[in-house]
């Protein structure tokens, strides 16, 4: 897809402090890890689509990763991990779901 790469938007997703501000450290690493990777499966299912879709994708990505941070940010610094470990579980058994799901 040409106009956007992956080393771009990884590095607006890491710039942007709002997403793991109120997280412990290793809450906010494993937190980005998941995003940088969920940056890659955008890009790649989106590769033949219009760079300013693919940015609004990014760009959802981001609030998603913004809100999840404020989840787990609920919970005391010592259960972050933990919070975090099962809402990314969640979400990655609903993306095979519907990865699993029939095409019409």
């Amino acid at each position: 897809m040409a106009g956007l790469d992956h080393r771009y938007a990884v590095e607006r997703l890491l710039e942007e402090p709002a997403l793991t501000g109120d997280l412990v450290d290793p809450a906010a690493h494993m937190l980005l890890h998941w995003a940088v990777g969920r940056v890659g499966t955008v890009l790649a299912e989106m590769a033949d689509e219009p760079p300013r879709e693919v940015t609004r994708e990014l760009a959802a990505l981001r609030r998603v990763v913004r809100r999840i941070g404020r989840l787990a940010a609920q919970a005391a610094p010592e259960r972050q991990e933990q919070r975090l470990e099962r809402v990314l579980s969640l979400l990655n058994v609903v993306s095979r779901e519907e990865s699993d799901e029939p095409t019409v």
